[in-house]
């Protein structure tokens, strides 16, 4: 079972693929050399050997990684394959401390407990302390577990992110490479989690539940039954959607079907004949056929429209199950606009559809985004066609790594998610945004990295990202299938004026009260201006002041800011209307003047308010 593996000193010695490594107190360096599945020693003086039993017979131990020594020199390493940690003592002596050796099921997950009956996901790092206990890095499990000499196994830190199936609140439940999302007028949101082969819901406050179909050990068990709840079985479904009376549509990708959900669970099949191996056929309910559909939407009239992925076609299906093709041609792939059986998609995953029926597909090797009038016309949206990378601007100018799921919000945006699986160079992990005129930006995720961050734009890893949902309130869902994970993100951008403040006229002496709204994320600063010069101390959305005098009517302005950019208000007038004149004395007609000394007295009284302070106006 080795590869490449020679004892010597110094660089007559060879490894493969060496990994983990930890020295004791006389200096013996160990090594796990993971290539060879053995357990290499070192001596001060760089002579390598293979570490042996007490027979003198080669330890293996499948493709072993950690390695860490305590302080009689027992040596405990790490199987991230075999999800198990064992101990070798300086004799050669192997024995088993935590974990159950050939558990491959990602689902295995972590679990706690003594020996055997705890639960590893990939553990990779080692570390012993001074009093024995061992800490490990359950990598897949996003967790550091504790062992305690007696194989006493705990969650020191960390909430496992591995597999699962389990419903609950946020931080409880468990998802198995979720895909297509998709949300209702209420808020939930609800997942094809395809390993898991069910159809989840989340509610607005974080709880998920399964609203059809059953988990099986592993997620090639699944099946195709139509039926309510948990008696129902889906195969591997990849898309779903869902209309405004809450019937969610399926994309059952493994059983070549769509498949159609009532809000109580009832699960009853659309169109597709359910089995392999599929094919390409128009047709009503069960007579059509399909191969691989893995986007599904639904317009407001109820016509579903289907991502027929390996057929290279985009299909239409009726309320009443009625299946055709509405662009490509079944077997016809490449990359061509035009209209119908004329055009042609390379792998089409996610489709999504706006209110005047237009649909937009991602055309995944392609790697572009493409656009279907409800005519069927085919044209490219944005993406340079068959060219790969990742690249922001207009139209054709920009680029993609692997386009898979498409949704859009109510002003028409264009929200992508980049799945690194799809792509050979494993790049992407990105969500785009695309504009109406068809400017591309990437808001979240980097093309060079994958990971589970949380963050602002940029900041945020994904990894494997495949489904894509945009809310009413213009939240963003994406389903990390690569973390198992559901993510959320509040749409940032710079800020945007919903209200503007009005001009205003008032008497001398009058209140004044301006007001702007404004929204964005981060959240907006503001700053007042009048006749274009800042208001000092006037850094909220309202400029109030009391006792209005005529050296206050002018323009006022208001910028509102944030990290992502800054506009400017509409003007608002103020106007400070003059006092009528009055005349004193006597009541009705006639007149006398105004005497000298009430002229001297206002003119005193107007000069003491031109050289007055203006503080606490603002």
């Amino acid at each position: 079972t080795s590869m490449v593996r020679a004892d010597g000193v110094g660089p007559a010695a060879q490894f493969s693929g060496p990994n983990g490594i930890a020295v004791n107190s006389a200096g013996l360096v160990y090594v796990a050399d993971s290539g060879n599945n053995t357990i290499r020693k070192i001596t001060p003086t760089g002579a390598v050997s293979t570490l042996t039993d007490a027979n003198g017979a080669v330890i293996y131990a499948a493709w072993i990684y950690g390695v860490a020594i305590d302080g009689s020199d027992t040596l405990f390493v790490s199987a991230p394959y075999q999800n198990t940690i064992s101990k070798i003592t300086l004799a050669g002596v192997v024995t088993p401390l935590a974990g159950l050796a050939n558990t491959y099921d990602d689902r295995q997950g972590s679990v706690d407990g003594t020996g055997t009956a705890a639960r590893f996901n990939q553990p990779r790092g080692i570390a012993i302390d001074q009093a024995g206990s061992c800490y490990v890095t359950d990598s897949k499990s996003h967790t550091i577990r504790k062992i305690t000499p007696g194989g006493d196994v705990t969650t020191l830190a960390g909430l496992s992110g591995g597999s699962g199936a389990a419903d609950g609140p946020a931080t409880v439940a468990r998802f198995y490479t979720p895909n297509g999302l998709a949300a209702d007028n209420s808020g939930n949101i609800y997942v094809a989690d395809s390993f898991n082969n069910e159809v989840r819901k989340i509610t607005p406050s974080g709880q998920v539940t399964t609203l059809a179909g059953l988990a099986g050990l592993y997620y090639y068990q699944g099946g195709f039954v139509d039926g309510t709840g948990v008696d129902a079985r889906f195969f591997n479904p990849r898309g779903v959607a869902v209309d405004t009376g809450g019937t969610v549509y399926v994309a059952d990708s493994g059983n070549y079907s769509i498949r159609k959900i009532t809000p109580t669970g009832v699960v009853t099949t659309l169109a597709g004949s359910g089995g392999w191996p599929g094919g390409s056929a128009d047709g009503t309910g069960t007579a059509a056929k399909f191969r691989n559909p893995t986007g599904v939407t639904v317009d407001t009239a109820g016509m579903v429209y289907v991502a027929d992925s390996s057929n290279c076609t985009i299909r239409k299906i009726t309320p009443a199950g009625v299946v055709t093709t509405l662009a490509g041609s079944a077997g016809q792939s490449g990359y061509a606009d035009g209209t119908g059986a004329a055009a042609q998609f390379l792998y089409p995953s996610g489709i999504a559809v706006d209110p005047s029926g237009t649909l937009y597909v991602a055309d995944t090797f392609s790697y572009t985004i493409r656009k279907i009038s409800p005519a069927g016309v085919v044209t490219t949206f944005a993406g340079t066609p068959n060219v790969s990378g990742h690249l922001d601007g207009t139209g054709t100018a920009a680029q993609f790594f692997s386009p898979n799921s498409v949704s859009l919000d109510r002003t028409g945006n264009i929200f992508v998610t980049e799945d690194a699986v799809n792509n050979p160079l494993s790049r992407g992990n990105t969500i785009r945004k695309i504009t109406p005129n068809g400017v591309v930006t990437t808001i979240g995720g980097s093309s060079d990295y994958f990971g589970s961050e949380d963050g602002l734009g940029l900041a945020a890893t994904f990894n494997s990202p495949a489904g894509i949902t945009v809310d009413s309130a213009n939240n963003l869902y994406i389903s990390d299938a690569g973390n198992n994970a559901i993510r959320k993100g509040v749409l940032a951008g710079p800020p945007l004026i919903t209200a503007q403040p009005s001009s205003q006229s008032v008497a001398p002496g009058g209140s004044v009260q301006l007001s702007v709204t404004a929204s964005g994320i981060p959240a907006p600063t503001y700053q007042w201006f009048f006749n274009g010069s800042a208001f000092s101390g006037a850094t909220t959305n309202t400029l109030s002041f009391s006792s209005a005098r005529t050296t206050d009517a002018g323009d006022y302005t208001v910028v509102v800011t944030n990290a992502l950019g800054n506009i400017t208000s509409n003007k608002a007038t103020l106007t400070v209307s003059s006092t009528p004149t009055t005349t004193p004395g006597g009541s009705g007609g006639g007149g006398g003047s105004i005497s000298g000394w009430f002229v001297l007295a206002l003119t005193l009284l107007g000069t003491a308010r031109r050289i007055g302070t203006r503080e606490n106006q603002a």
